[in-house]
């Protein structure tokens, strides 16, 4: 029984070995992970804009589906993560992706920017419309509802370039004194002038939050920022819009990253995945793809060029629907203009009232009950009402003369007496 199990495991090693040496579509940039091939060919990508297949053809040689890393549990790295509430950037529930319906996920993406300005993806895979935003991404990393808000914000444009910022990051994450001299411009410097700890903290990083189809070694202002924010469990920015930017950005460039966390979007929208289509990822201990640490006085800074995310938002539907769609759009912004001026108006009044109520307050509390009442009826406000009083009369020769109310004294003497000297006779 025993010999048997043995020479059955050893013939699915042979067979292992025989499908990863099998020619491949498409090339992974994670050069320490396991890959295991599909056992069949996995069918063509369908795209619902044929005009972009030369480009699907470009994207399918720099595919990169992440890592499955293993770190110490409770450790500086895993809490950094933990405390971040990004615990599942390290551990993806699914260690299978599919090429071709990675594929038609890019190849069929449309950008979509609502009236608040963010960015949303809209796709068809497997003959299934999707939408994705950062709510999608929230329920596909399993992160719950406990998740703090983060604003979504474009790090790319945020996160300007500034010397003196960009020097104090390299030199807080490679524990030394930085050259004069690095650079004056935009730059990134390579992986392994890191510490021992933060190489392991940018690996995870690159691979599944900020992937790039080249030069990946190098780590630029916005990744060091990032990598600050994170180690200091002082983030920003919302994680999620992070990585929908780098899809939208990954699209442009031509190539097509997050492939594990795109099976769990799949799992989400239920499209069928047979494992025999399927591309699996083993796990890879973290600490075993760190190097020596180089110093920075041989550091051969890179010149890199700001990212520019300006992709075509396009709104499905037909003509008029678009132009329905814009109209909606216009009156919202008009409402909440108005809105706007409403309420600076309501709390432009609110000051007023409340230091109208403390100047009164304090006139009171200084005026004793004779001097307020003397401020209340004074002169001034019974001569206006007086004024009020008098009426207009006019008389047969068209002129007009004051009417002045009788006095007590010029009453009849027999008017307003009442007998009560004794009881009224019948």
């Amino acid at each position: 029984m025993h010999q048997n199990s043995s020479q059955n495991h050893n013939s699915k090693l042979h067979m292992h070995k025989h499908i990863t040496s099998a020619p491949n579509n498409h090339v992974s940039r994670q050069p320490h992970t396991q890959n295991a091939k599909p056992t069949v060919n996995a069918p063509k990508s369908v795209l619902v804009d044929p005009s972009d297949l030369s480009k699907l053809d470009n994207m399918l040689l720099n595919v990169e589906p992440g890592m499955i890393i293993y770190v110490p549990q409770n450790g500086v790295v895993h809490n950094m993560f933990l405390y971040a509430k990004g615990k599942n950037m390290i551990f993806y529930r699914g260690q299978n992706y599919f090429v071709h319906l990675i594929g038609e996920f890019y190849g069929n993406m449309v950008v979509q920017k609502g009236i608040d300005d963010v960015l949303k993806i809209s796709t068809v895979v497997h003959n299934k419309k999707m939408f994705v935003n950062v709510n999608t991404l929230n329920r596909c990393l399993k992160l719950g509802e406990n998740v703090p808000f983060q604003l979504c914000i474009n790090i790319y444009e945020k996160f300007v370039f500034d010397k003196k910022e960009f020097e104090s990051l390299v030199g807080y994450f490679c524990d030394s004194d930085v050259p004069l001299d690095l650079c004056d411009k935009n730059c990134a410097i390579e992986l392994h002038h890191f510490t021992l700890l933060y190489q392991q903290l940018a690996i995870i990083i690159r691979s599944n939050m900020l992937p790039k189809p080249k030069n990946t070694q190098f780590f630029d202002f916005v990744d060091l920022k990032v990598m600050f924010q994170l180690a200091t469990n002082q983030v920003e920015f919302n994680i999620n819009y992070v990585i929908l930017i780098n899809m939208i950005m990954a699209f442009e460039v031509e190539y097509m990253p997050y492939g594990l966390l795109l099976t769990s979007l799949f799992e989400l929208y239920h499209i069928a995945m047979p494992r025999v289509l399927a591309e699996r990822i083993e796990y890879c201990d973290i600490s075993s793809l760190v190097k020596h640490q180089v110093s920075l006085s041989d550091c051969k800074p890179l010149t890199v060029t700001p990212v520019c995310i300006t992709p075509d938002v396009i709104f499905i539907g037909s003509k008029q629907g678009d132009n329905r769609a814009n109209a909606e759009f216009d009156k919202l912004k008009e409402e909440v203009n108005n809105l706007k001026e409403i309420n600076l108006f309501i709390m432009a009044r609110l000051d007023q009232l409340e230091n109208k109520s403390k100047e009164d307050s304090t006139v009171g509390n200084v005026e004793g009950i004779n001097e307020k009442m003397d401020r209340l009826f004074n002169e001034d406000m019974v001569n206006e009402m007086a004024e009020k009083s008098d009426k207009l009369v006019v008389d047969d020769t068209g002129k007009t003369e004051a009417v002045v109310l009788p006095s007590l004294n010029d009453l009849a003497n027999d008017l307003g007496f009442v007998d009560v000297d004794g009881p009224e006779k019948a």
